[in-house]
């Protein structure tokens, strides 16, 4: 059962969430696409051509995008969404490969080149011009979404994730943050993670399942926040 908090001697459900490091890059990744078009109908058209894109892939941008847009980044009590600080990290690094790939484009170099690239040494502070690149978003995100907790409980979760389900180190601490901080829903656009948890996490409670953004978003649609 979602956690029940009371406000105003009301008890209320308040259903919490943590989001995956490539559901706030793809949001960030889009956003960026976004600020590419000039006009108002520019970016209206982009974001409906994004939304009827029939490419899956493609199309996870959009979706990471409107979740994040419209569900995080509005006034809901009843909901609560997590991120990671691991998470952050991680987004930053796959910032970093797209700027690893514009340069690639602007300097013809073939793509059988990215791993090599990827273990050169850039410029400094080539990762600090990313993240103010990215700065205000960031920052809105920390303004509607919640630093998720640490504790050495983690460890023993994410030992079982990782020994019983054959997780990454980075996806079993993540999901054991999502257990211990009494999440319903983790949020990701991983394939294999929506795949083994797409029902539940099983044995490990409190259980938890694996969402895309679009599921999120169908499921809780009733919940929806206003559009500002």
């Amino acid at each position: 059962m979602p956690p029940v908090k009371k406000v105003g001697g009301n008890a209320r459900i308040v259903i919490k969430s943590l989001i995956d490091s490539n559901v706030i890059a793809n949001w960030l990744i889009f956003h960026s696409l976004l600020a590419q078009k000039q006009t108002t109908k520019e970016k209206n058209d982009f974001i409906e051509q994004q939304r009827t894109n029939s490419n899956k892939y493609i199309k996870t941008f959009y979706q990471s995008y409107e979740f994040v847009e419209h569900f995080v980044c509005r006034e809901n009590k009843g909901f609560e969404f997590y991120y990671s600080p691991l998470v952050m990290t991680e987004v930053l690094s796959v910032l970093f490969e797209k700027y690893i790939l514009r340069y690639m484009d602007r300097n013809f170099i073939p793509i059988e080149e990215f791993y090599r690239l990827r273990k050169e040494k850039f410029p400094k502070g080539t990762y600090l011009d990313i993240y103010l690149k990215n700065k205000e978003y960031f920052n809105k995100l920390k303004k509607h979404a919640k630093i998720a907790r640490e504790s050495k409980e983690l460890f023993g979760i994410a030992g079982v994730f990782i020994s019983e389900h054959g997780l990454l180190c980075n996806d079993a601490h993540l999901l054991a943050q999502a257990v211990y901080q009494g999440c319903k829903y983790f949020i990701t656009n991983d394939s294999e993670l929506l795949e083994k948890f797409g029902k539940s996490t099983g044995d490990i409670k409190p259980p938890i399942i694996a969402v895309s953004p679009a599921r999120f978003i169908n499921e809780n649609r009733k919940k929806w926040p206003s559009r500002r």
